[in-house]
């Protein structure tokens, strides 16, 4: 390990990771089923990290025909990495359900004081040997900080393990499709979206309705955009506070008529 290695540090709020926990389902969702092709292909396809062109960094998921991007506009990465984490740390990344109240009206609605703010997940910080998960508060007897979850990390893969955040710096494109998706003219093609492209859509939605329930500017669109980079595809956008791309391939109409037949 070198001295450049051990500088190595991403900061970044846990809601974010959070967002990208269905495109990593998904990848489950498309191995063989046994255990070590789900962790070769997790392994593989991993969180992408990167800084953004106009300040913060970019994470992102992907699958054979989905990239998945969010910005967080104050995170910080010292380069470019492709960063596996285990599942059960972005589990501790996700907002832990409120208890849910009924009205005299039969209505029922979350009751957010019912989960304290320092078991809300905040901060996440990973360093070359380490990562671990802030709480949003110090809890009232704890004046030293709130950890949710800590595991090590390792910037080689000579032991796979895991419990253990992998950290692989690499040539990121993220940045380069963020500008490409965004920037591509909307477009109408005789294809269709796919019921697991829909669904991986739906499911980063309900992510971000979940975990940034106090956002109230959430403004999504679908729409179908052509770039000369790639074939037409379809691109979900969230024009809120939060600003999330997921782009996802289509399926043609007439080949799919054609393989019925």
């Amino acid at each position: 390990m070198t001295e450049q290695d051990k500088k190595f540090s991403l900061v970044t709020d846990a809601r974010y990771l959070a967002l990208l926990i269905p495109s990593i389902r998904l990848v489950q969702w498309l191995s063989t089923g046994s255990m070590m092709s789900y962790v070769e292909n997790e392994r593989f396809f991993g969180i992408d990290v990167a800084p953004h062109p106009e300040g913060g960094i970019i994470l992102s998921a992907q699958s054979r025909f989905s990239w998945v991007m969010v910005r967080d506009p104050k995170g910080s990465v010292t380069e470019p990495a492709n960063i596996v984490f285990p599942k059960q740390f972005l589990k501790a990344c996700r907002r832990p359900k409120f208890r849910s109240m009924v009205t005299e009206n039969q209505e029922t609605y979350e009751v957010k004081e019912s989960v304290p703010a320092f078991m809300l997940p905040a901060l996440v910080h990973v360093f070359y040997c380490g990562a671990y998960i802030c709480g949003r508060e110090n809890p009232p007897e704890d004046h030293d900080g709130s950890g949710l979850y800590s595991c090590r990390a390792k910037m080689d893969e000579t032991e796979q393990d895991p419990w253990t955040v992998f950290i692989r710096k690499r040539e990121i494109k993220s940045p380069k499709i963020w500008e490409i998706v965004t920037a591509a003219p909307a477009a109408k093609t005789n294809s269709i979206i796919t019921t697991e492209a829909m669904r991986l859509v739906s499911d980063t939605m309900a992510a971000h309705s979940r975990e940034f329930f106090d956002d109230p500017l959430t403004v999504w669109s679908l729409e179908e955009f052509k770039s000369s980079h790639a074939n037409p595809a379809f691109r979900a956008q969230c024009k809120g506070a939060v600003e999330i791309i997921i782009s996802v391939a289509q399926a043609n109409l007439e080949a799919l008529k054609g393989g019925a037949a």
